[in-house]
């Protein structure tokens, strides 16, 4: 979990990644930051997510992000 906040504070510094309820609905990340996530996680955990088709609810919180990464690595 400590690594997906650390590249959520590479994309968008200064954000209180720990306590966000929905990073998505409170516009914390927009469309160009889940681009730079998504191809983030791709590169660090050598998974392969596809922007356009990754729903947005995977996104809303630093745990749903981390949920995301595991369900693609045991694919």
């Amino acid at each position: 979990m400590e690594s997906i906040i650390k590249i959520l504070n590479e994309i968008k510094p200064g954000i209180d990644y720990i306590n966000q309820v929905d990073m998505i609905e409170n516009n914390v990340l927009n469309h160009e930051d889940i681009i730079k996530l998504v191809y983030k996680l791709n590169t660090t955990y050598g998974i392969q997510l596809d922007p356009e088709d990754v729903d947005m609810k995977w996104f809303k919180t630093p745990e749903t992000i981390y949920k995301l990464v595991w369900e693609a690595q045991e694919t």
